[in-house]
């Protein structure tokens, strides 16, 4: 249906956690952050410090939306500048 449900990486079973929706906070040792399509570019910022890949930014239905990885974090940063 759409949602990210595992993560497999260089033949591994990885780790896909979600963040929590009011703190943005994860588990420790995660490889792959599931969190909502409305997620704040702070909130961003700590997540990606988190882990090397992409965020999966999902929809209210829990359905994926989107990514979010360096280069997005990067053009919201210039955005805000503007």
């Amino acid at each position: 249906e759409g949602r990210p449900v595992s993560v497999t990486l260089n033949g591994r079973e990885g780790r896909l956690v979600a963040a929590d929706p009011e703190s943005g906070a994860v588990a420790p040792y995660v490889d792959v952050i599931v969190a909502p399509v409305d997620l704040k570019l702070k909130a961003a910022i700590a997540l990606k410090c988190q882990t090397d890949h992409p965020i999966l930014l999902v929809d209210q239905l829990g359905r994926l939306a989107g990514l979010c990885d360096d280069d997005e974090i990067y053009r919201g940063l210039l955005r805000r500048g503007n």
